[in-house]
């Protein structure tokens, strides 16, 4: 967690061309986040199961009379409405599911239409999809050193800190970046 991956997802949403992919949606199951003083829940927000990350969708698609359609029938109906659009559409967090819920989820991601274009965030590698994938792992230590130096542009503290403080925060955050970012912040 907090290697980057919802941020490399959506930078890779904003960098897609729009006239490839003038729909772009981000659906996310996380629930809880990182505050300052510990976990905060986002149980309000995050679509939990297979059904409500396909309603979500259809709602974000224009089709929110999906909400009164048959639980059963859902995913066909929105796989339909799909097939005349471009999109580009971020699952977020879905390592949050279940076994069952996860797998209800690839099966419609195998069958989205060849207009549409799926990125998937999880902290746990599916092996049964049929798509590439990115592992993202520890910043090298150059690369986080690099990170630091950016960061010591608007922390005075940080920009004080020695070479051997900012090897030392590394070795701490086993190069996670966004606990890098999330130290220097504090």
């Amino acid at each position: 967690g907090g290697i980057g991956k919802t941020s490399l997802a959506i930078r890779a949403a904003l960098d897609a061309s729009s006239q490839d992919f003038p729909i772009k949606v981000f659906l996310s199951a996380q629930v809880a986040e990182q505050g300052s003083e510990g976990k905060i829940s986002l149980s309000e927000y995050a679509l939990t199961d297979f059904d409500a990350l396909i309603s979500a969708l259809a709602v974000q698609l224009g089709a929110e009379e999906i909400k009164h359609a048959p639980a059963n029938s859902r995913a066909n109906t929105v796989q339909h409405l799909l097939a005349r659009k471009k999109a580009l559409i971020i699952f977020d967090n879905v390592e949050t599911f279940s076994q069952e819920e996860s797998d209800r989820l690839f099966v419609f991601l195998n069958r989205l239409p060849n207009s549409c274009k799926a990125i998937v965030t999880s902290r746990r590698r599916r092996e049964n999809i049929h798509a590439p994938d990115i592992r993202l792992d520890r910043l090298k230590r150059g690369d986080a050193l690099k990170l630091m130096d950016e960061l010591a542009e608007l922390n005075r503290t940080l920009a004080r800190a020695t070479e051997n403080e900012r090897e030392s925060l590394y070795e701490i955050a086993g190069g996670n970046p966004q606990l890098i970012k999330w130290v220097c912040g504090q």
